[in-house]
């Protein structure tokens, strides 16, 4: 089988030696071997305050919308919560009241008074907290006009009960989903 193919022997050679025999080359060799690059100049103050800042502001920014948003939810949530509560003591006590005169009973004015009461200030809260909904001056307006004690005495106040209640449901549905458009709350 023949021999693969060597390569010629290194000869190991003294640095001092060759630092006489070729002063040139041992000098090349070792400013290769130690060569730092030079620094790199100085931009200047601007472009670095920008490169820190610019991060820095940009996720301060995201931060401060994110918190904004979720208290801004929770509040929603938080009137939705009062304002069902209140609807729903208003709407039952309403019935019950409309039940008993029906009945030929002298129904309780108090529950209906503290019920009725308890929803127009729930429903001046939300007027507040969202003041582009026109339909919630509307839904109170119609509690003030038409679901006095006095009328439910007098007449029969289910039409306004039931138009109350699906007004009621749909500030229930736009308060709890505020990143959605809510036309119908918003027009008068």
């Amino acid at each position: 089988m023949p021999r693969a193919a060597s390569s010629p022997p290194t000869a190991t050679l003294d640095p001092s030696r060759w630092a006489k025999e070729n002063r040139a080359a041992f000098t090349r060799a070792c400013q290769a071997m130690t060569y730092v690059a030079p620094p790199k100049p100085a931009d200047g103050p601007l472009p670095t305050v920008v490169s820190i800042l610019l991060p820095v502001l940009a996720g301060g920014l995201v931060a401060l919308v994110s918190t904004e948003w979720r208290n801004a939810s929770t509040v929603a949530v938080k009137h939705a919560d009062d304002l069902g509560d209140a609807a729903d003591a208003f709407l039952v006590t309403a019935r019950e009241y409309r039940a008993s005169r029906q009945a030929g009973r002298t129904p309780q004015a108090g529950p209906y008074e503290e019920a009725y009461e308890k929803l127009a200030a729930q429903l001046a809260r939300v007027s507040r907290f969202r003041p582009g909904w026109r339909q919630v001056p509307e839904a109170r307006r119609l509690l003030t006009e038409r679901l006095t004690r006095e009328q439910a005495h007098d007449g029969d106040i289910e039409p306004a009960l039931t138009t109350l209640s699906e007004r009621l449901a749909g500030f229930d549905r736009a308060l709890r989903r505020p990143w959605r458009p809510h036309p119908r709350v918003r027009r008068a």
